[in-house]
C-alpha cells in the first residue's frame, strides 16, 4: 500500500506539472497574440496618420539655369498657399507644384531667411485645396513616434518613421535662428520642406536640414517647429518682413546669469539703459541661466514686445523694460525668382 500511495502521488504531481506547463504555454501564446494585436493596431494607426496628411503635402521642382532642385511642402490655405523650406526654391527660375498626378506652376510670395521658410502660391485660381492641421509641438514628448513626408532624391512622395529625438536645438544649422526639433526619421536631399507629423495626423514642424557625413540619412534631421511657423506665417501671407524681436546685445552665460559683453549703440538694450558688465538674472518670473532661456523668451514674442529684465549692477538690483524691435527685415516679399541666388 505505501508503494501504491507513492506511485499515486508521483502520478498526481506529474499531471499537475503537465497542466501547469500547458497553462503557461497557453498564456504565452495569449501574450504573444496580444502583443501582435497591439503592434498591428499601432502600425495601422501610423498608416492612418500618414494617409490623413498626404492630400495636403505637395512635391516641388525648383527649375534653375544650372540644375533643378527637389523638395516638398504643405498646403496652408484652401486657396493654394504652400509653405516649404526657403532653400528649396532659392535661385529657381520657375517652380512646379505637384499633388498626386496633377502639376501646376507656383509663384513665390515671400521668404523668411531666419527660419528657412518660403511661401509659394499654386497658380490654379478655380481650385480649392486641403490645408494641413497643425499641432503644438510642445505637447509631443521626446521619444514619441513621428513621420517625415517628403520627396527624397526626387523619387516621389515618401513616408519615413522615427521618433522625436530632441527639441530646442540651436546653432546646428548655420543661419537658422529657430529652436529646432530633431528626429531620427529617414530624411534625405529632397525631403526639405516636408512635414513632421504625429500619430494623429497633425503637423508639428517642417523639415529643414540634416547632419550627415555621407550626404544622406544618418539619423539626425531637424525641423522648424510649428510654433515658429505660426508666428511667421501671418507676415509671410501679408508679404512683409517677419518681425522677430531683437534686443541689440550679446551675452555670455556665467554662474549666476547672463553677463552682457556687448551692446549695439542706439539698439533696444542700449535705449533701455543696459550696460556692458551688467548681469541679467531674470525676465519677469523666468530665471535666465543660459542663452537658451533668453532665446525661448524672444521666440515667443514679436518685435515691439516689452521684455522686463532684472539686472545686477555691482551691489544694485534694478529691473529695466526693453522694448524690442528688429534690426533688418529677414523676409523678402515678392522676391524675384530670377534675381535670387541659388
Amino acid at each position: 500500500m505505501p508503494s501504491a500511495r507513492r506511485n499515486f502521488k508521483t502520478l498526481a504531481l506529474a499531471v499537475l506539472t503537465i497542466l501547469g506547463i500547458m497553462a503557461v504555454s497557453r498564456a504565452g501564446r495569449d501574450d504573444m497574440g496580444g502583443e501582435r494585436s497591439t503592434a498591428v493596431a499601432v502600425s495601422r494607426a501610423a498608416a492612418d496618420a500618414a494617409a490623413e496628411v498626404r492630400p495636403s503635402v505637395v512635391l516641388l521642382r525648383a527649375l534653375g539655369k544650372k540644375r533643378n532642385g527637389y523638395g516638398a511642402g504643405v498646403i496652408v490655405s484652401e486657396d493654394g498657399l504652400v509653405l516649404t523650406a526657403r532653400h528649396v526654391v532659392t535661385g529657381a527660375t520657375a517652380i512646379a507644384v505637384q499633388i498626386g498626378d496633377e502639376e501646376w506652376p507656383g509663384e513665390l510670395v515671400a521668404t523668411d531667411r531666419g527660419a528657412d521658410l518660403a511661401l509659394v502660391r499654386i497658380v490654379a485660381p478655380a481650385l480649392r485645396f486641403a490645408a494641413v492641421r497643425w499641432a503644438d509641438e510642445s505637447r509631443v514628448r521626446v521619444g514619441e513616434t513621428v513621420f517625415a513626408l517628403g520627396n527624397p532624391f526626387g523619387v516621389g512622395l515618401s513616408v519615413s518613421r522615427g521618433v522625436l529625438s530632441a527639441r530646442e536645438r540651436r546653432g546646428v544649422v548655420p543661419g537658422n535662428t529657430a529652436l529646432l526639433l530633431q528626429t531620427d526619421a529617414a530624411v534625405n536631399p529632397g525631403s526639405s520642406g516636408g512635414p513632421l507629423v504625429t500619430l494623429d495626423g497633425r503637423v508639428i514642424g517642417l523639415i529643414t536640414a540634416i547632419l550627415t557625413r555621407t550626404g544622406g540619412h544618418q539619423g539626425v534631421a531637424f525641423a522648424v517647429p510649428a510654433s515658429e511657423i505660426m508666428r511667421s506665417l501671418p507676415d509671410l501671407v501679408a508679404g512683409r518682413a517677419v518681425q522677430r524681436p531683437w534686443l541689440g546685445l550679446r551675452v555670455s552665460a556665467v554662474r549666476d546669469g547672463l553677463k552682457v559683453v556687448a551692446i549695439t549703440p542706439r539698439g533696444p538694450a542700449f535705449n533701455a539703459g543696459l550696460k556692458v558688465g551688467d548681469l541679467v538674472v531674470r525676465s519677469a518670473a523666468t530665471p535666465l541661466r543660459d542663452i537658451g532661456d533668453l532665446r525661448r523668451i524672444l521666440s515667443s514674442r514679436r518685435a515691439g514686445a516689452h521684455i522686463p529684465l532684472k539686472i545686477r549692477r555691482g551691489d544694485a538690483v534694478v529691473t529695466l523694460d526693453v522694448e524690442t524691435t528688429y534690426r533688418r527685415p529677414e523676409n523678402t516679399a515678392n522676391e524675384s525668382l530670377k534675381k535670387t541666388d541659388r
